[in-house]
């Protein structure tokens, strides 16, 4: 599954890059992020009834929270493992029609893609003065 995530959904294949050093270099990035969304999936299998805060800094679960309910202020605690790789996952299209559905790495990758940016444009909200 991660030689998966990274040919599939880090596209190793399709980067024009002209010498080796630098495909190591890519290739080394890519699987630092395709280790992560490999890392959620099995982790929220695993032990879906643990804090995502296992896997996410602060930040990115309180960004997520507030862009998937549309809100302001996170809670306080942080919500369980299964249902922040859902929203990550939800991010990037997956719809989980069935209860039993797990999001796949392609619908993972993508989120956490979006979950960058949501970070950071929580941030700097945060750090703005009211």
């Amino acid at each position: 599954m991660w030689h998966r995530i990274v040919k599939s959904g880090c596209r190793i294949e399709a980067r024009q890059l002209a010498t080796g050093e630098r495909l190591q270099r890519c290739l080394t990035l890519y699987s630092v992020i395709a280790w992560r969304v490999f890392y959620a999936i099995m982790l929220a299998r695993a032990v879906p009834e643990m804090p995502c805060n296992v896997l996410l800094d602060i930040e990115e679960w309180q960004a997520l929270y507030c862009a998937i309910h549309h809100c302001p202020t996170p809670p306080e605690e942080p919500p369980s493992l299964d249902q922040a790789v859902r929203w990550i996952a939800q991010l990037g299209g997956f719809v989980g029609r069935r209860r039993r559905d797990h999001p796949g790495a392609e619908t993972l990758w993508r989120g956490f893609q979006h979950l960058t940016d949501l970070t950071r444009m929580y941030r700097i909200m945060r750090s703005a003065p009211p």
